[in-house]
């Protein structure tokens, strides 16, 4: 089914968000249980750098929980920067929605540094952190599946946290593991580039890290990079783009039992329209909903569809039929 929405009002009050650092039961946990070296607390990020956990060891969590991954030179929480905005306005959402600090996670992978946003690439250690936190909340929730909210760069590298397999980087070569399969049950990609980024064509950027050809942001073939952002032409795709991108692509290896993503064609980052070779980077092979914004930035489109976000993810957890659509929002 397509449905298209060119407006959209909602009315929502939002309670104060009351999240904090890990709390002390879950850090226990993951001390007791081996995750110690992880630092998933991400302690030099103040009370910004991650969020989670029960209150005390009996409680019980009654929902199924989420898990939220945040884009390049992001966090967990927000540290007042334009592009580092966190997760606050999706905790309100689903807080308002009846989910406690119990039900819903978040970690801060990265240095939130933007001066380094094109060193970073698709490495082992990026990808083996995330994995590893999923497996955690797995445990420490005990429940069979979660939810994963993903933004921007941690879209890709949370796919492959769950796809698992070989990750052969410039920066490192490493075997993530298995097949997380069945262990996710929504997997919402908001603003990710999926089939690269156009200009990571030029010769200035195919210079730098994020956008090498391995395990970067590399939308493929120099020969016809002119076609990369024409969004006139149909047609053709690059046989080779970024190898880690085009494993994930090709894998048919379905994140989630259900799969949804959310971008804008105003994302300033992303740029071109969101089209690469013409086709959407944010979209996903096997997605099944998709929300479009014709107006949103690239932080906007995160912060602002946190309403969807959790009506999607509650929806989907009392499910039985599922059918596609396609909406374009406001």
């Amino acid at each position: 089914m397509v449905k298209f929405i060119t407006r959209l009002w909602f009315s929502i009050i939002l309670f104060q968000v009351s999240v904090e650092p890990l709390t002390m039961d879950f850090r226990i946990w993951l001390h007791r249980n081996g995750y110690s070296d992880d630092d998933f607390e991400a302690k030099n990020f103040g009370n910004n750098g991650s969020f989670g956990g029960k209150g005390y060891f009996n409680y019980i969590v009654r929902r199924r929980p989420v898990i939220f991954i945040h884009g390049n030179s992001d966090g967990a929480l927000s540290d007042g920067s334009i592009y580092g905005t966190g997760w606050n306005s999706h905790l309100k959402g689903f807080l308002n929605n009846g989910y406690t600090a119990a039900e819903l996670y978040g970690i801060t992978w990265g240095d939130r540094n933007p001066n380094n946003a094109f060193e970073k690439t698709f490495n082992c250690e990026f990808v083996n952190k995330i994995r590893r936190f999923i497996l955690a909340v797995l445990k420490y929730t005990r429940y069979n599946s979660v939810n994963i909210v993903s933004h921007s760069m941690g879209v890709t590298l949370t796919r492959k946290a769950i796809q698992g397999g070989i990750i052969n980087g410039i920066d490192g070569s490493c075997d993530i593991g298995e097949y997380l399969k069945g262990k996710v049950n929504t997997f919402v990609a908001i603003s990710g580039a999926n089939y690269g980024l156009c200009f990571c064509n030029s010769d200035f950027f195919l210079s730098q890290p994020g956008c090498n050809k391995k395990n970067g942001f590399w939308p493929g073939d120099n020969y016809h990079s002119t076609l990369c952002s024409d969004i006139t032409k149909n047609g053709y795709h690059p046989t080779k783009y970024s190898q880690f991108l085009q494993d994930l692509n090709d894998a048919n290896k379905p994140e989630g039992k259900f799969i949804t993503t959310v971008f804008s064609t105003e994302d300033e980052l992303i740029g071109n329209k969101n089209k690469v070779f013409n086709r959407y980077t944010s979209s996903l092979p096997l997605a099944g909903n998709q929300y479009i914004s014709n107006s949103w930035n690239h932080t906007e489109t995160k912060d602002n569809s946190s309403f969807l976000v959790c009506k999607e993810i509650m929806n989907n957890d009392l499910k039985i039929n599922h059918k596609k659509i396609i909406k374009n929002i406001f």
